[in-house]
């Protein structure tokens, strides 16, 4: 395997260490992106982004108050029809 870039960084008490920027920014990642650790058979460590799938987003946004068991395409009809009131409102003034 051929060696692109390469950087030592300490680390801490609590086992952490500091990606460096160039390193971050090849990859891609950046707050609050999360890395991988992958141990191979000949003992090194590949470090790789791990992509956000739709599984992961699941139950990131609380519900609203009061509006846990409603319908989420009631909520959806409901900020759209929301939205169309506003858009008539400004066409209206004009």
């Amino acid at each position: 395997m051929a060696v692109r870039m390469r950087h030592i960084s300490p680390v801490t008490s609590k086992g952490q260490v500091t990606i460096p920027k160039e390193f971050r920014d090849r990859l891609g990642v950046s707050l609050p992106d999360r890395v991988e650790f992958v141990l191979t058979d000949l003992g090194e460590v590949i470090l790789r982004p791990v992509r956000l799938t739709v599984d992961d987003l699941f139950g990131i946004v609380p519900a609203i108050p009061g509006r846990e068991d409603d319908d989420i395409d009631d909520i959806i009809r409901e900020a759209m029809d929301e939205q169309a009131e506003e858009i008539v409102a400004e066409m209206t003034r004009r």
